[in-house]
């Protein structure tokens, strides 16, 4: 149906009454444009996720080098061992803490003379531990009985090659 200048604006909505086509026409339009934008969309979306994902593709790949140079080599070194580090110690049992201080305290002392008998300086040693503990007896009857004590203590030796103090 065609609409002249002279056609009321009555004449027209009875047209949409009557021709529900004429309404269609316009939903049928507006609905192909929306569809393809969404095509657009869809392609514009995936074309830059595929990008993305090309961009990581060559993650942890070298460069490529048109002028490389490559050397490999092995090498072998020795040398004479300069200097040792030693670590001493003593571990005793007393049924006292004053016992097992004493005790530890006499081995320890022997050792430092023995140390420095063989030209070892004071500078070289160094205390590395000194723990005193409880030992216990655990029995089912009667749990757990302090039955002593124990003191551990170490030194740290470093012993130098006499050519290099």
């Amino acid at each position: 149906m065609t609409l002249h200048k002279h056609d009321s604006v009555e004449k027209m909505e009875g047209c949409l009454n009557k021709h529900p086509h004429c309404m269609h026409a316009g939903k049928k339009i507006l609905m192909t444009i929306l569809g393809i934008l969404m095509i657009y969309a869809i392609i514009f979306l995936g074309t830059n996720i595929r990008n993305n994902i090309r961009k990581f593709y060559r993650i942890g790949w070298a460069d490529k080098f048109e002028r490389s140079i490559s050397i490999q080599v092995d090498g072998k070194a020795t040398a004479i061992p300069d200097i040792a580090k030693v670590q001493m110690g003593a571990v005793t049992s007393a049924k006292t803490v004053a016992e097992a201080q004493k005790q530890n305290t006499e081995i320890m002392n022997k050792l430092i003379a023995k140390l420095k008998e063989l030209g070892i300086t004071k500078e070289d040693m160094q205390t590395t531990e000194y723990t005193i503990n409880p030992q216990y007896n655990y029995t089912q009857e009667s749990g757990s009985i302090l039955i002593g004590y124990e003191v551990r203590n170490s030194v740290k030796i470093k012993i130098s090659h006499p050519e290099n103090p």
